[in-house]
């Protein structure tokens, strides 16, 4: 027997670049994977036939995917504005929908991922009569009015798993790809994607620094929006007398002073930055500019995803966090462990994916810049260096 396919449906309104975001997935997808694509506007009956066309994919298309069975269906002949060709689907490892109504309320318990695509109402508009060359600029408010009431009817942005800020600068794809490995439903038919994600290289730089680190937190990460400073606060007071003199050799280090000889500095910039806050069974992740939402129990997300990017610790380091997740869990969590279940104003947990940071070692007086090798990783290592010996310069420690 056949095993039910994955079904990913891309939705969102005209113009919010569904088309590209489908294509671009369905290429990374077919590195491990046969892929089928399909695309809504081929079986919308007409420029009034949202409602339409969304019962004929439906009933014709995606309920005989989903039983991995072909899709035989009529298309429709834009030219003649009447029922085209008869044309054949075939199942696949991994199905791609993409089109208005592609995750509408008949198809939801269909589909194994919802993506809604957005994008400023002024883009969607150019980039929709760009593609089309004109030919849909008589027909915008006709079909933008079917959109209107539709989504007054069946709310899919709320009942996405994952919604992308779409602004056609080419960051969408790699971004949705991150946040559907998130995805429960996903895990077992991504785990190629996943096993390659283990094959990043690490980058690291030694710096003879002793920065203040004050000023260079607010230097490289004052205008983050997600931000974290494990900052080791008695590392003076372990590591040496009121003179600033520098303490013995690491070997010869006391418990205390070891347990405050780092200070990590982090956000979730980046290629590989990624943020997530869980609250009351509901976790949200956000990579770039898509955010998934998973429904579960924290620490079993947390399972899932904790160590999924392993890498080798650089020569002569002598930290053991090699980036990663960071941030904080709140008591409001114990709900998960047999305590009491208390609702918080705060989340029960935030954290953020470092893909790079930068390690204070306050016993040896070192500064260390860690970064997973990226497109970005040179500019960031080139803005740290100079932010370190900035704050270094600043700094009352010498």
């Amino acid at each position: 027997m056949t095993p039910a396919p994955v079904i990913i449906a891309i939705d969102g309104r005209s113009g919010a670049g569904k088309t590209t975001l489908a294509i671009e997935l369905a290429a990374q997808l077919r590195n491990h994977h046969k892929v089928s694509l399909f695309h809504l506007e081929d079986i919308y009956p007409g420029w009034n036939g949202l409602t339409a066309g969304i019962e004929r994919y439906v009933s014709t298309v995606l309920t005989p995917l989903s039983r991995a069975e072909p899709a035989t269906w009529t298309s429709w002949d834009w030219e003649k504005h009447y029922d085209g060709d008869t044309r054949v689907t075939l199942p696949a490892e991994i199905v791609i929908i993409e089109g208005v109504g592609a995750a509408a309320a008949a198809a939801r318990p269909l589909l194994s991922a919802v993506i809604w695509a957005d994008s400023p109402d002024a883009v969607r508009r150019k980039r929709a009569l760009d593609r089309d060359r004109g030919t849909y600029e008589p027909f915008w408010d006709q079909w933008a009015e079917q959109e209107d009431a539709w989504l007054a009817a069946d709310a899919v942005p709320r009942e996405a798993d994952i919604r992308v800020l779409n602004m056609a600068d080419g960051s969408a794809p790699a971004d949705v790809m991150q946040a559907l490995a998130y995805l429960p439903a996903l895990g077992p038919a991504l785990v190629p994607e996943l096993a390659a994600r283990r094959g990043l290289r690490l980058r690291a730089e030694r710096l003879d620094s002793r920065p203040d680190a004050a000023a260079l937190f607010a230097d490289l990460y004052g205008g983050s929006a997600n931000a974290v400073w494990l900052d080791s606060s008695n590392a003076g007071s372990s590591n040496a007398d009121s003179s600033n003199a520098p303490a013995g050799p690491p070997a010869e280090q006391s418990p205390a002073t070891e347990r405050s000889r780092f200070s990590i500095l982090a956000d979730d910039g980046g290629t590989y930055g990624q943020s997530v806050t869980h609250r009351s069974g509901e976790s949200v992740i956000t990579a770039g500019s898509a955010t998934a939402r998973v429904r579960g129990p924290f620490f079993r997300w947390l399972d899932a995803v904790w160590g999924r990017r392993a890498v080798r610790t650089p020569d002569g380091y002598p930290g053991g966090f090699t980036l990663g997740w960071l941030g904080c869990l709140g008591y409001e969590l114990k709900r998960e462990t047999g305590g009491t279940d208390v609702a918080a104003p705060t989340p029960d947990a935030v954290l953020i994916f470092a893909g790079r940071a930068i390690v204070l070692d306050h016993v040896e007086g070192t500064v260390w810049l860690l970064a997973l090798e990226a497109s970005d990783a040179d500019p960031w290592l080139t803005d740290a260096r100079a932010a370190v010996a900035a704050a270094a310069a600043n700094s009352p420690v010498t």
